[in-house]
């Protein structure tokens, strides 16, 4: 079985160490930073919000 996953949950996490294979593959990579995480915010006016989505 594989899972692929960004982020874990510890519970999924705890599950995955029971039921699966103790030796897991992760696949990292070196050139992920967290200055590259970007937040967007759009304002909208409340009448066109939906037709702006």
């Amino acid at each position: 079985m594989v899972m692929f996953s960004a982020t874990w949950p510890a519970a999924v996490h705890r599950l995955a160490q029971e039921y699966m294979d103790p030796n897991p593959v992760k696949v990292l990579d070196d050139r992920a930073h967290y200055e590259r995480l970007t937040a967007f915010k759009i304002s909208l006016h409340w009448l066109n919000r939906m037709g702006s989505i």
